[in-house]
């Protein structure tokens, strides 16, 4: 088969999988939410608790723990548990007697059976001091939903957990960097806190582009959020 007739089929299944997906009448932004786990408690050498958000709704997930710089790959299971309706999970885990010491560890989030491909969808991590609390993260994480898409125009986000008056920086990206590396694109005040809607237009330097990463971070301290949306 040559390449003019693989590319001939590719968009005939293209063109019979948005026909039969009742796309015709109208576009529906497709909005890819990155999974994200957060250490919430830690006893030094003993458990980790840890609560885990916008990952796939009802699946099988297992937990590992490695050590700093691996992102828990091919760490030590620790436990095995499923996720709820919404995707999310909030659980304790024993701490592995081999690393009893480590002053920082990694713990990993993954979908069972994950075979490691580039999936963003199927795993999460985060790095934790291996001390009882207070914990202290390298990232305090904000959610970043997608509510709105108008192609090569705007984007409209919903940030939550939003800390009291501190300023912030919203970026965007191309998939891959290849336009040039993140653009500041605006920046709020969070006020009170906790929830702020806002829309941002698209750089013209995207234009086209099929997926673009939207990032939120705290210019003072360690803040930050992070999406993925189709343009």
């Amino acid at each position: 088969m040559n390449a003019k007739t693989k590319f001939l089929l590719t968009i005939m299944v293209l063109i019979v999988w948005v026909a039969g997906s009742g796309m015709s009448g109208f576009y529906s932004p497709q909005v890819l939410a990155r999974p994200q786990v957060s250490v919430t408690n830690v006893v030094r050498n003993r458990t980790v608790q840890f609560s885990l958000q916008n990952f796939r709704a009802d699946v099988n997930v297992e937990v590992l723990i490695g050590a700093y710089g691996t992102h828990g790959v091919n760490g030590v299971r620790v436990g095995s548990f499923r996720t709820t309706q919404s995707g999310t999970l909030r659980a304790t885990v024993s701490i592995p007697s081999r690393f009893s010491g480590a002053s920082r560890l990694d713990l990993r989030v993954q979908r069972r059976g994950y075979n490691g491909t580039s999936n963003l969808n199927y795993f999460a991590y985060d790095t934790f001091n291996n001390k009882t609390n207070p914990v202290v993260t390298p990232q305090r994480t904000i959610s970043v939903q997608v509510t709105n898409v108008v192609h090569n125009k705007s984007v409209t986000v919903r940030f939550g957990r939003l800390p009291a008056h501190m300023r912030f920086e919203v970026r965007m990206a191309g998939l891959g960097g290849k336009q040039g590396g993140y653009q500041t694109v605006g920046a709020f005040n969070s006020g009170a806190g906790g929830t702020l809607v806002a829309t941002y237009h698209i750089p013209r330097t995207l234009a086209g582009s099929k997926l673009i990463i939207l990032t939120v971070h705290s210019t003072t301290q360690g803040y930050s959020g992070i999406t993925l949306f189709f343009n």
